[in-house]
């Protein structure tokens, strides 16, 4: 299921196909709750944040949060954070305030460079994966 905050109605029918898509095609096939909403004084493009740093269905939605006014194409930053939605059901990631386990290693976190934060191992599959969603989500919609 997915819940929008502050989206128009607009664009809730586009961003629903794409959240479906873009898990279809990263073989998540569990229902996933997930709550979209737009923040314009975000600070980023996008993020993804869980309640607790690790999935449980039953402690409510993954929130993903989108800055409509970014300058990357907002689906493709969707494909991005669904990345991480995929790291989080799967089992693959899970988050503290400062520590990230990711695939059964763990790793501190703090302070990045850019470069830094774009080599973490999960930032690094979601950068990669998000191009490669973004092309096949584009290759349907032209």
């Amino acid at each position: 299921m997915i819940e929008f905050y502050d989206v128009p109605q607009s664009d809730m029918d586009e961003l629903a196909y794409a959240v479906d898509f873009f898990l279809t095609e990263l073989g998540v096939e569990e229902d996933v709750d997930i709550s979209i909403e737009y923040d314009t004084e975000l600070g980023l493009d996008a993020c993804c944040d869980l309640p607790d740093g690790e999935y449980d269905p039953e402690e409510g939605p993954i929130e993903i949060f989108l800055n409509p006014n970014s300058v990357d194409p907002m689906m493709r930053n969707l494909a991005h954070e669904l990345v991480h939605v995929k790291q989080y059901v799967k089992g693959e990631m899970v988050r503290s305030p400062k520590r990230v386990t990711f695939q059964g290693n763990e790793y501190t976190v703090g302070e990045l460079t850019y470069d830094d934060y774009r080599a973490l191992p999960w930032e690094a599959e979601a950068f990669e994966k998000e191009e490669t969603l973004w092309e096949a989500f584009c290759g349907i919609h032209a």
